[in-house]
């Protein structure tokens, strides 16, 4: 099977929009520079990356880590997570839970890694916004909405959660992401 990581991001350029957003997060949800952050789903690496340019110790979890190891090889120690690590500040995960069959899983075990009173960041396509093109990925298999994004922190275990329309400032976007938070408590 062709690797998706490789196939969907091999043409798209870097930028700067990952350390801007990077920033932007670590701001709004008060993380310290230094601090260490997980991006759950790093994809090819980018918001790793962002994040220790934002002064972050950023580490990333990615089923198809080979790629990233191959277009990032300064950061490729970076692209993998012990099983018993549970000492992140801030999880983040972008564009990972509408590929998911069973997202509460995985937002259990990002639960799971993360320190007391620390945010879990999540972000995925608005469905309401795209609608039907949410379905030109073949592999989307769950679309959300403001509440559901909410309901799947808030099962997870997460408090003090919100979620919001998010259009991102740095960029010229097809369409607008969900914003959802949550707390370990």
């Amino acid at each position: 099977m062709r690797d998706y990581v490789e196939l969907t991001y091999r043409d798209h350029p870097h930028t700067d929009y990952p350390m801007h957003l990077a920033e932007y997060l670590c701001n709004r949800f008060h993380v310290i520079p230094g601090s260490k952050v997980l991006d759950y789903g790093c994809g090819r690496g980018d918001f790793v990356d962002g994040f220790m340019r934002a002064g972050m110790h950023a580490y990333g979890y990615e089923p198809n880590s080979d790629y990233c190891r191959k277009i990032w090889p300064s950061i490729a120690n970076r692209f993998s997570i012990m099983l018993e690590d549970r000492d992140y500040h801030m999880i983040f995960s972008k564009s990972v839970f509408e590929h998911l069959r069973e997202p509460i899983t995985v937002a259990y075990d990002m639960f799971f890694r993360l320190n007391s009173n620390c945010p879990c960041i999540a972000m995925v396509p608005d469905y309401r916004e795209c609608g039907d093109s949410f379905w030109d990925d073949v592999t989307h298999v769950h679309p959300f909405t403001e509440k559901s994004l909410k309901q799947l922190l808030e099962w997870a275990g997460f408090d003090s959660v919100g979620c919001e329309t998010f259009d991102i400032p740095w960029t010229e976007p097809e369409y607008s992401m969900l914003l959802a938070w949550g707390y370990k408590p």
